[in-house]
């Protein structure tokens, strides 16, 4: 459920040891892609009364210097498993930009981050599919990893996908959308986050396939349950 990456970095590897159990403390900071209005569902119920940024027009480079120094944070945006330095949104138009980058992440932090993009929780730079067993993919860095440099900074638990995420039409009720329900309700109940993700996946199973009953679409969902992880120690 949960897992220490050590990013090629003995500091990261402490730092994610000796990262506190994190609680719920007042701080919400939260991006979303433009065209992912779920999103603002799941943040309603989890974070009401806060902000959720859109990107547009949300910017890693806006001026003032976009904040994300929180103690819960929840990113919503487009990853990559060939680029793990930063998240895209999208403009109207569907062209896509920089959300946030590592640039926008706080050199100490003691926060959840819990993100529905893809490959944000890749530890490696390469997915398991296109590797050679004998010469296995190096692994992702504080300098060149979100989800690295939260841990690096102290984060308390960086929660994400090890492949693609599926994101749902409003009102979120299906693919990714019942996971980020689930964990920010538990993590709001007092689990850590580790075992929020548990229960939420637990959850996520017994409500299977949620009214989605194409082949393609069952695939999705058990790839959703099974990719989900917790990187940092989360207890």
């Amino acid at each position: 459920m949960s897992r220490i990456p050590d990013g090629n970095d003995a500091k990261l590897l402490a730092a994610a040891l000796a990262a506190p159990r994190g609680s719920m403390g007042r701080t919400w900071k939260g991006v979303r892609n433009f065209w992912r209005p779920f999103a603002d569902s799941i943040w309603a119920g989890a974070a009401p009364g806060n902000t959720l940024l859109r990107s547009e027009p949300t910017s890693a480079r806006q001026v003032p210097a976009l904040d994300l120094q929180g103690d819960q944070i929840y990113f919503m945006l487009h990853g990559s498993d060939t680029d793990g330095q930063r998240f895209w949104g999208e403009r109207q138009s569907h062209a896509m930009f920089e959300a946030v980058n590592l640039q926008n992440v706080p050199a100490l932090c003691a926060s959840v981050i819990f993100t529905g993009c893809c490959w944000g929780a890749l530890a490696a730079n390469g997915i398991a599919s296109a590797s050679n067993p004998s010469n296995p993919p190096p692994p992702r860095t504080a300098r060149d990893s979100m989800a690295m440099k939260y841990l690096s900074g102290g984060a308390t638990a960086f929660i994400g996908c090890t492949g693609s995420h599926y994101s749902p039409d409003p009102p979120g009720g299906f693919f990714g959308g019942p996971m980020h329900r689930a964990f920010w309700k538990y993590l709001s109940a007092g689990k850590s986050p580790a075992a929020a993700l548990m229960a939420a996946k637990s959850d996520y199973r017994a409500a299977m396939p949620h009214g989605q009953n194409e082949p393609e679409a069952k695939a999705i969902e058990k790839k959703i349950l099974w990719q989900y992880t917790c990187l940092g120690l989360g207890w």
